[in-house]
């Protein structure tokens, strides 16, 4: 059985990370918008506001729009398992209207109390033929609505031929710190302010999205970034 994996790339993902590089190390087939897409990503907007019961379940009208192209695929494809990378995000309805010879797969990534209240979700949770998890705190939670049996735990991947050691001698007197998404930037700040104050000697670089700029206005140990390139990410890293 083929198996197509549904990916998303976000717009911070760099040439060689985010977890849609999965892609490029299993044998199956990345499914990508369909020609119906560009139309079913306008309908949610189109008519949302006259089915709200509905649309309410669904997530924002981009991934909605990526579940029904892949199940339209699906009536006219072969059996098939169809692994979508970022399940939280786009699975709704698939599991429920898939056809027979059809498997779901989804992986999840956001933690337990971001997805305790989604009663749809958990509903949908019980209706998948398999579900990967990225850290193994986040079995309980999936096995209170599904089968222990289809739950697996696989790790982030990395590149380590790319995002490697460097060669050159480090500055043991610097800091770093990169994200945006469940960061906690109030104890970061904090951390700052008190290592500025014992340790005046050491650098604090920030890789994140301008909006958290402000959180270290004023911190003369800190240096903000956004927007960087892969080559500069790795250079720091390093």
């Amino acid at each position: 059985m083929r198996v197509g994996i549904v990916c998303d790339k976000w717009e911070h993902h760099s040439a060689h990370g985010g977890y849609h590089q999965v892609c490029r190390r299993l044998d199956a087939d990345e499914l990508r918008p369909g020609p119906l897409y560009g139309f079913l990503r306008r309908f949610p907007k189109t008519f949302g506001g006259s089915f709200p019961d509905i649309w309410e379940r669904w997530s924002v009208p981009y991934h909605s729009a990526r579940e029904l192209d892949v199940f339209l695929r699906s009536m006219w494809g072969g059996s098939r398992i169809y692994h979508f990378l970022y399940g939280e995000n786009t699975v709704r309805i698939l599991p429920y209207i898939k056809r027979r010879a059809c498997r779901v797969v989804c992986t999840f990534h956001q933690p337990e109390e971001m997805l305790e209240h989604a009663e749809q979700f958990r509903r949908t949770i019980s209706k998948l033929d398999g579900i990967v998890v990225l850290a193994r705190h986040q079995i309980p939670f999936y096995a209170r609505h599904a089968d222990r049996g289809k739950i697996f735990f696989v790790p982030h991947g990395i590149d380590t031929k790319r995002f490697s050691p460097g060669t050159e001698r480090r500055d043991l007197r610097r800091c770093l710190f990169v994200g945006n998404w469940l960061r906690c930037f109030e104890t970061m700040a904090g951390l700052a302010r008190r290592l500025g104050e014992a340790r005046p000697d050491v650098r604090i670089d920030v890789v994140t999205l301008e909006k958290n700029f402000a959180r270290f206005k004023e911190m003369p140990n800190v240096r903000c970034l956004a927007g960087i390139n892969e080559a500069e990410l790795l250079r720091l890293y390093r």
